[in-house]
């Protein structure tokens, strides 16, 4: 893997611009108020990943819900990354670009594939309150997304405990 340094975007201002335009305005203060959230779960991230050990972030996973299924914060943190940031013209899409760029068009994962999406170094379906967190965010190349390649466990994901990144 490529090493990348670890992205300029903070949590807290990615999350806000990507729930900028969230309506309506029920909606937009549940995810509000998963703000400090997030930012805490992105510091227990970046502390993991500089130590290479993001396997000790299971107190992270299926938050803030857990497995309350009539919940629906786990649902909203990933619908962050899918209609607020991925998405093209969405109120995120600029800084989707910006850790895209970071690659310079090869994928750091192979090395050798062009860098065209951004993967998740743990996935937000199992670890929502990171779905849009820089460093969580990969740019890849679409063969590394296959299905075979998604694992849960962090310790299963790319025969490594630290994201390109943060290395």
């Amino acid at each position: 893997m490529k090493p990348l340094p670890l992205p300029a975007l903070d949590a807290r201002t990615t999350y806000a611009t990507c729930i900028s335009k969230t309506r309506p305005a029920k909606a937009k203060a549940r995810l509000k108020d998963l703000e400090d959230q997030v930012v805490a779960a992105a510091a227990d991230y970046e502390k993991a990943a500089a130590a290479a050990a993001l396997h000790t972030l299971g107190h992270l996973e299926n938050q803030p819900d857990g497995d309350d299924e009539n919940a629906t914060g786990n649902t909203a943190l990933i619908s962050c990354y899918t209609s607020r940031i991925a998405r093209k013209g969405s109120a995120g899409r600029s800084l989707y670009n910006q850790l895209l760029q970071a690659a310079r068009d090869l994928c750091p994962l192979c090395g050798h594939g062009y860098a065209n999406t951004l993967d998740h170094q743990l996935p937000k379906t199992s670890y929502p309150l990171l779905a849009i967190v820089p460093a969580n965010l990969v740019p890849a190349c679409l063969p590394d997304l296959q299905p075979r390649q998604r694992r849960k466990r962090p310790d299963q994901r790319r025969g490594t405990d630290a994201p390109p990144l943060l290395r």
